[in-house]
């Protein structure tokens, strides 16, 4: 190693602590496997570790990081000086480059540490990057273009490793002041990266020996909620050989449990196949799950066979006429089919929700809420969650907001024509997530 000075890779809170960040973890193997130093810092996991607010981490709490008054009045004074020391440590190392991984929940410590670091050394060349990028730019985020050199706007490999050499116009970025912006140039997957372990070998995560990873990118399915398809080109996997390569690795690292964080592990089926027949053996495995027709009680049983135990759907909505609108292929019937095959087959599964897609009416609402009752029969183990519609950038609602009957946007809220807007959908929510408190309470869906 050592083809140029240090390069640090960062994720501020908040974030998960359930397991160490992918995002930043992908970028550092990407840099290390082509002999670049690359140092990666979980600074929300030290503030989480070093606060008696660990509340605030929870999701319930997110919020409060979104909002530009809660965090700053509630948040900021709690971590500010773990900030600034960890700033001063970064300024003593000189790296050539900070990448910030960035979310909609770390936005304003994000940008807090950039300008720290440029007001220290402005020679450090400062990169905003991470998933959500696309809608912040999208939205015409003055606030980081004021700050940072380059945005990475896509994949970032590619991107990051460019920046780090030294290029001129580095691959996938908008450069500072709207300079220029590029092309993106996307890794095939033969070169999709081993994540670096560093993080986990610190141990300091909620869910021990645990990691997450990347088979594929992108999605088949073009759903109107979902900007996937504007960040990645068609769809990817990891090439058999390396994928095999990469399981023992984090077998041999000592990793008990691993978490597939594709949209789906099962984008066509003979995809899937080839995905089943390369899991090694002795490792636990997590993933999203898509209820395409074709899936068959055979796929469940081999995943169980092969060490999957929980598995993730998402179902958004149970009304016909909103999957539609959602453009979501997707049968409730099969859901309900693949519920009976995980229980029988023993494989837990959690089962995601979009509450206040547009045009979506109370009866909407109120069917997906029966079906729930009808799913806990299939399987009692399963896990609804909820979460609101937001117009998120390259998504068709974004896109295409007359088709929906929106009049207003941006990256966080939409209102339709008829007034709907952000309070109204987290009213929705709220009533829905009482329901499944309360299907908890009395016992027909587990309490945890």
């Amino acid at each position: 190693m050592g083809k140029s000075k240090s390069n640090i890779l960062i994720i501020a809170p908040c974030y998960s602590v359930n397991r160490p960040p992918l995002g930043i973890s992908l970028l550092s193997g990407f840099l290390k496997e082509r002999r670049f130093d690359c140092k990666t810092i979980d600074l929300n996991a030290e503030c989480y570790l070093g606060s008696d607010k660990k509340h605030l981490w929870e999701p319930q709490n997110f919020y409060k990081w979104i909002e530009e008054n809660s965090f700053y009045e509630e948040i900021f004074i709690d971590i500010k000086d773990l900030i600034d020391n960890k700033v001063d440590y970064i300024t003593t190392e000189a790296p050539d480059v900070v990448g910030l991984s960035v979310f909609s929940t770390n936005i304003f410590c994000s940008l807090y540490i950039a300008k720290r670091l440029k007001e220290k050394n402005d020679n450090i060349k400062i990169v905003f990057g991470g998933p959500h990028m696309k809608s912040f730019v999208g939205g015409k985020n003055e606030k980081f273009f004021s700050v940072a050199d380059f945005i990475v706007y896509s994949e970032g490999e590619q991107a990051y490793l460019d920046i780090v050499k030294g290029e001129k116009r580095p691959s996938g970025v908008i450069a500072k002041d709207k300079l220029f912006e590029t092309e993106v140039s996307y890794i095939d997957g033969k070169d999709f990266p081993m994540p670096d372990l560093d993080l986990f070998r610190e141990n300091q995560y909620k869910l021990k020996n645990s990691f997450s990873y990347m088979y594929g990118r992108g999605c088949p399915n073009e759903c109107a909620y979902c900007e996937e398809t504007n960040i990645y080109r068609g769809y990817r996997h990891v090439n058999e050989k390396e994928f095999k390569r990469h399981l023992k690795i984090f077998k041999n690292q000592g990793i008990k449990t691993l978490y597939f964080s594709d949209s789906q592990v099962n984008p066509s089926e003979k995809i899937f196949n080839d995905f089943i027949c390369s899991l090694e053996d002795g490792l636990r495995y997590q993933g999203n799950l898509f209820a395409f027709d074709w899936v068959k009680r055979k796929h469940i049983s081999d995943l169980s066979s092969k060490g999957f135990e929980k598995i993730t759907i998402g179902v958004e909505s149970c009304s016909k006429r909103i999957l539609r609108r959602m453009n979501k292929p997707l049968s409730v019937i099969k859901v309900l089919r693949i519920l009976k095959w995980a229980k029988d087959h023993n494989i837990k599964v959690k089962l995601n929700f979009i509450v206040g897609f547009p045009s979506e009416k109370w009866s909407d609402v109120l069917w997906t809420m029966f079906f729930i009752l009808v799913f806990s029969y299939y399987s009692p183990q399963i896990s609804p969650v909820a979460s609101t519609c937001s117009a998120l950038s390259g998504s068709r609602i974004y896109k295409k907001p007359d088709e929906y009957f929106i009049k207003h946007l941006d990256t966080i809220d939409l209102i339709e024509e008829n007034g709907n807007d952000i309070v109204y959908r987290e009213k929705k929510k709220k009533v829905f997530n009482a329901f499944i408190f309360i299907l908890k309470k009395i016992g027909i869906l587990p309490s945890v």
